[in-house]
């Protein structure tokens, strides 16, 4: 059995978060929200197999009906369990009071693990809109990659050394991608 590095972990939880960030903004963008901005950022937690190491925050202007509220906080979650391999919807995930964040939960307008059947119907609705043959998932991938790239301005360097292998000494200089000679 192989055991999974701390940098595979913080890599794993980056794409996971930039995911969930790109399915709330993807589905503001079809719901016809003004969406202002998207972004994951580091944790720094010193327990990178027991905590989240990157969140998440995505900022919309404008609301819509209830129905389009739902869908949009429950995008997310939907992204994440696509990404992760589930292409067909399935209830009892979102059973768990951890499916979705406390914030996600409060959009949807449910309590933590007792969905309502128009929640699980908005739920089923993200699905159609997301899956990998979907009119939404080349956007919702798109996104998330934007995310990742813009998340590295926000890496120390010596994080940015060491995610690329790099052992320099203090002395030598870090060069950032549109720095001076790039």
């Amino acid at each position: 059995m192989r055991l999974t590095s701390d940098k595979r972990i913080a890599a794993r939880d980056r794409r996971k978060a930039a995911i969930h960030e790109a399915g709330h903004f993807v589905m503001g963008e079809h719901l016809g929200f003004t969406m202002e901005w998207a972004c994951i950022e580091r944790t720094f937690s010193d327990n990178p197999s027991g905590e989240k190491l990157w969140v998440g925050r995505t900022r919309r202007v404008n609301g819509g009906s209830k129905q389009a509220v739902r869908l949009y906080a429950v995008a997310g979650s939907v992204a994440e369990s696509i990404w992760d391999g589930s292409d067909d919807f399935f209830e009892e995930e979102f059973y768990d009071k951890d499916a979705l964040s406390a914030t996600d939960w409060a959009g949807a307008g449910c309590k933590p693990g007792n969905p309502t059947k128009v929640f699980l119907s908005a739920i089923e609705q993200a699905y159609t809109l997301f899956e990998r043959s979907g009119p939404l998932w080349p956007r919702v991938l798109a996104k998330s990659r934007e995310l990742i790239v813009d998340s590295r301005d926000h890496i120390s360097p010596e994080e940015l050394r060491e995610q690329q292998g790099l052992r320099l000494s203090a002395d030598v200089p870090v060069r950032y991608a549109g720095s001076a000679g790039e």
